[in-house]
């Protein structure tokens, strides 16, 4: 695509620094839609073993 090494390497460090925002902005995203997601259900949604979800007896 004609990029020069110095561009190239321009990007790399960019992607490498601009990367780790983007995991911290989903992480936040998904722990917030959680968080209204409990308190929509008001408890409404029983916490189940995860042995009885994987089919193990237990």
């Amino acid at each position: 695509m004609g990029f020069t090494d110095p561009m190239v390497g321009l990007m790399i460090a960019t992607y490498i620094a601009i990367d780790s925002f983007g995991t911290a902005t989903n992480v936040t995203g998904d722990a917030a839609i959680a968080m209204v997601v409990d308190k929509l259900s008001a408890g409404k949604i029983a916490e189940r073993p995860t042995a009885a979800l994987d089919g193990i007896p237990g």
